[in-house]
């Protein structure tokens, strides 16, 4: 009887132990799950998207050239997605690139075509150039656009200068005029039948309106340039007429442009009558998203 209360009372010991083992056990690990930090893949998936850069374009070029020699042009491009071109508008009849695409109103070139670029202008050539260069990317869409001004210079137009004071005619000297001094009315009878040959000039009435003088357009003809819708559609001797401050046309054929400000820096443009939309003024020129036109005087 003592030897069955010994063992019973062995395995109920035995068994606590192992009840105590097994309880410290799972509160470990309940505190070590309780302890592990919480996982950060909600916050990566909130971080928000940020665009990529924007295209940059730059060119440097010397704006002063020799009369009929090339005229090089260095790019300097940024942030500009694979498969972006370069187009440039403006150059005059015979006027080529030393590299690229000629589709008629204007070049087409890759960016691995840019590389000792040049304008190239017809022999002998003196005068200046307004080329448009925009960067277009892959879609079409316009990334950055710059309007660059150069110039052909030297010997040639020193001897074209020259040569037409040559050719002008010398002016002949002025002839020498003697005015014949006024005869003078003999008696007093004389001087009043003088008086009376005289008619009187008519006087305006009291309080009539008096018309104001008209505003006078100035009009001029000089070199001018305008690209619509990504098409060249002026290029020229144009004839340029500003009426006031305000408003001016630029007609070269039958083609006409007027542009009338609203306010400030924004303009209205229309294309043979037809309203092209708003367009802003920038330094002799106006832009807009697919309008450029600019005045260059002579």
């Amino acid at each position: 009887m003592l030897e069955s209360l010994r063992q019973l009372g062995l395995a109920v010991a035995i068994v606590l132990v192992l009840g105590l083992v097994a309880l410290r056990v799972f509160s470990h690990q309940a505190s070590t799950v309780a302890e592990a930090p919480p996982s950060t893949a909600p916050a990566a998936q909130k971080r928000a998207w940020t665009p990529p850069p924007a295209a940059k374009l730059d060119v440097v070029f010397d704006p002063s050239a020799p009369a009929g020699k090339a005229a090089p042009l260095n790019f300097a491009i940024a942030d500009a997605p694979q498969g972006s071109t370069i187009l440039i508008s403006g150059l005059e009849p015979g006027a080529t690139l030393s590299q690229g695409e000629n589709r008629g109103a204007d070049w087409r070139l890759g960016v691995a075509e840019l590389a000792n670029l040049a304008v190239i202008p017809p022999k002998d050539f003196v005068g200046d150039m307004n080329l448009v260069i925009e960067l277009r990317l892959p879609d079409g869409a316009l990334g950055a656009r710059q309007l660059i001004k150069l110039d052909w210079t030297g010997a040639a137009a020193e001897a074209q200068k020259t040569s037409a004071q040559a050719s002008a005619p010398a002016e002949a000297p002025l002839a020498a005029t003697v005015t014949p001094p006024a005869p003078k009315a003999e008696n007093l009878a004389e001087k009043q039948l003088a008086n009376a040959a005289t008619p009187p000039q008519a006087e305006a009435p009291a309080g009539a309106p008096v018309a104001p003088p008209a505003e006078a357009s100035e009009a001029r003809v000089a070199p001018c340039f305008a690209k619509l819708d990504g098409k060249v559609v002026m290029q020229g001797q144009c004839r340029i007429a500003w009426a006031g401050e305000k408003s001016v046309t630029f007609e070269l054929g039958d083609k006409r442009i007027s542009i009338t400000q609203l306010h400030d820096r924004v303009w209205r443009l229309k294309w043979n009558g037809k309203d092209k939309g708003k367009i802003f003024r920038r330094e002799g020129c106006w832009g807009a998203e697919k309008a450029w036109v600019c005045e260059h005087a002579i």
